[in-house]
């Protein structure tokens, strides 16, 4: 289109130019029109995805390096013992039942302690700790629930409780609940304890708890070889008010 004088009218494509629009590629015409703001903003994220991956490598080799540990005995020079587990797999704990978590998979070098029927069997008497790791699913909306995890040492050879703890939790919707504690504990004899943990939940349904060395872990370490004051109260009589 021309104005009545042959000229070209104010803001109308100059010759060729139209042209030359036509023949642009989509990604030259989208360049264009950003003026080039989103091949910038597409190299952001290629490089926020590069780091993303190389930093979920890192922490996966970071996990199989500490399982490459698991015959390291020099590790423990001078340690009197220890021993670290985890669960293998993802577990649902049923109604109103106290079930054994298994921590079936050892974690790193052990001395004087070794996995044993979803626990860990302790060779020697002395003065040990043991602490512990959990993960609760989180509650459906509105509906929060109980839960309680059990530290026990049990004798394995006349297959009765020696001691227990109870760690006593509310599950809420608010978001995975992750449950660790310790106990320490004497042990009177050689060859003859575990520790090992329970769980149990007050719903009328089933709950799930996360195994994996993110979510889980049981592990015990000897402090001394001494089993003076070696006293269990399980239920402790009232002592009145508090002055």
């Amino acid at each position: 289109m021309t104005a009545p004088d042959g000229g070209i009218p104010e803001g109308s494509l100059l010759p060729g130019l139209f042209r030359a629009m036509q023949l642009q590629t989509e990604d030259e015409a989208l360049a264009g029109a950003t003026g080039g703001a989103l091949g910038g903003f597409q190299e952001a994220q290629e490089s926020y995805w590069a780091f993303e991956s190389e930093l979920a490598d890192t922490a996966e080799e970071t996990r199989d390096e500490q399982l490459d540990l698991n015959e390291r005995m020099d590790l423990l020079e001078g340690v009197n013992g220890y021993c670290m587990t985890f669960m293998s797999k993802n577990w649902l704990i049923p109604s109103q039942r106290k079930v054994v978590l298994p921590f079936d998979t050892q974690l790193g070098p052990n001395v004087g302690a070794s996995p044993f029927e979803g626990g860990i069997r302790l060779d020697t008497k002395g003065l040990w700790r043991t602490d512990f790791l959990i993960g609760w699913e989180k509650s459906p909306p509105g509906n929060p629930w109980s839960a309680g995890i059990y530290l026990e040492v049990y004798n394995h050879v006349a297959d009765t409780s020696y001691s227990e703890s109870l760690f006593a939790i509310v599950v809420t919707p608010a978001g995975h609940e992750t449950v660790a504690f310790s106990k320490t504990f004497v042990i009177p004899a050689d060859d003859t304890y575990m520790v090992r943990a329970h769980a149990w939940q007050g719903t009328t349904t089933q709950r799930r708890v996360f195994g994996g060395t993110t979510w889980s872990a049981l592990s015990v370490n000897k402090w001394s070889n001494n089993t003076d004051h070696n006293i269990d109260i399980p239920e402790a009589p009232d002592g009145g008010m508090l002055s």
